[in-house]
C-alpha cells in the first residue's frame, strides 16, 4: 500500500506541474537603449509585455542623464600656486566635458591672482576657466580684511553666494 501511495503522489505532483504555466524569459531592449531581462509564469510574449510595462513606468520617474549637466562647486582657500592652478585646471576640464562649474574664493584663496610663478600661471588658468564658461566669485569680507577689492576676474560676493553654490551643486570640491 505504501508503494502504491507514493506512486499516486508522484502522479498527482507531475500532473499538477504540467498544469502550471511554464516559466518564460524575455530579453527586451527598452526605448532608452537599456537591456532588461525578465521572467514570468506564462508565455515569452507575456514576459516581454511585463518588461515593457515596467520600463515605461520607470522612464517617467527617471531623469535623463544625458540631458542634465552636473553642477560642480569648487571652494578655493589655498595660496599654494600649484594647488590653485590645478583647481582651475580641473574646472576647465569639467567645463570641456559639458559640466557647469562655479568657483568661490574664500579666506587666503582671494589672493589667487597674485600667485603666478614661473611654473604655474594661475591667472592664465583662471582666464581660461572663465573663457570656457566658468564663474568665479570672491568673498567680499575676505577681500576687505586684506584691503583688496574685487576684480573683473574675481568679483566681490557674499556668503549667500557661497551658500547658493553649495546648495545648487551636485558635488563640491575644496582646495
Amino acid at each position: 500500500m505504501a508503494a502504491f501511495g507514493k506512486g499516486l503522489v508522484a502522479i498527482f505532483v507531475a500532473g499538477l506541474l504540467a498544469a502550471l504555466p511554464k516559466l518564460a524569459m524575455a530579453d527586451v531592449r527598452t526605448a532608452d537603449g537599456q537591456s532588461m531581462r525578465h521572467s514570468t509564469l506564462g508565455t515569452k510574449a507575456q514576459a516581454e509585455q511585463d518588461v515593457l510595462r515596467v520600463a515605461a513606468a520607470s522612464a517617467t520617474d527617471a531623469r535623463p542623464t544625458d540631458v542634465r549637466k552636473m553642477k560642480l562647486g569648487i571652494v578655493i582657500y589655498s595660496t599654494d600656486a600649484e594647488t590653485v592652478w590645478n583647481a582651475f585646471r580641473f574646472g576647465v576640464f569639467a567645463l570641456k566635458q559639458g559640466e557647469s562649474v562655479k568657483v568661490f574664493l574664500l579666506a587666503k584663496g582671494v589672493d589667487c591672482e597674485k600667485l603666478n610663478t614661473k611654473e604655474f600661471n594661475v591667472t592664465g588658468q583662471m582666464r581660461t576657466f572663465v573663457d570656457a564658461g566658468g564663474k568665479i566669485l570672491a568673498c567680499g569680507t575676505c577681500l576687505k580684511l586684506r584691503h583688496s577689492e574685487g576684480t573683473e576676474l574675481c568679483p566681490i560676493s557674499t556668503m549667500k553666494d557661497m551658500y547658493d553654490i553649495v546648495k545648487e551643486s551636485d558635488k563640491v570640491l575644496t582646495f
